[in-house]
């Protein structure tokens, strides 16, 4: 955000676009894929309840950003770069999750938080 941003006046309209714009980006399966999403990071990490999605999502612009095997890399630093404290521990469990959710289509079968775990570990191993 540039300072001249800071005074950039936007209709409620264009800040409903926009929103709808970035939820379509965020979770191009609507609702029920945030809803999926919400559950497993409880599943995984119970105490993510508040910041568990907003983690998620940092790490999956940088993910998406990056493309190809410098993807994970790219999340990674990115995520490690905003997080401290118990966050920064967690980052490779969110990294599994952002690599599940970038192989699932509309039926929304993410594999189950013992394969997160399984997949978060060899990303630790391997990163």
């Amino acid at each position: 955000m540039s300072f001249g941003d800071f005074f950039t006046i936007k209709s409620l309209r264009e800040k409903k676009r926009e929103q709808e714009q970035y939820n379509r980006w965020a979770f191009p399966y609507g609702q029920a894929q945030l809803e999926k999403m919400r559950s497993l990071i409880l599943e995984l990490m119970p105490d993510e309840k508040k910041t568990g999605i907003a983690i998620y999502l940092i790490g999956r612009e940088a993910y998406q950003d990056a493309k190809g095997e410098a993807a994970p890399i790219e999340a990674y630093e990115a995520m490690a770069s905003m997080l401290t404290g118990r966050h920064r521990k967690k980052i490779f469990t969110f990294l599994a999750l952002i690599r599940a959710d970038a192989e699932i289509d509309e039926e929304l079968n993410y594999p189950d938080a013992e394969t997160i775990r399984q997949e978060a570990k060899r990303l630790e191993e391997t990163l």
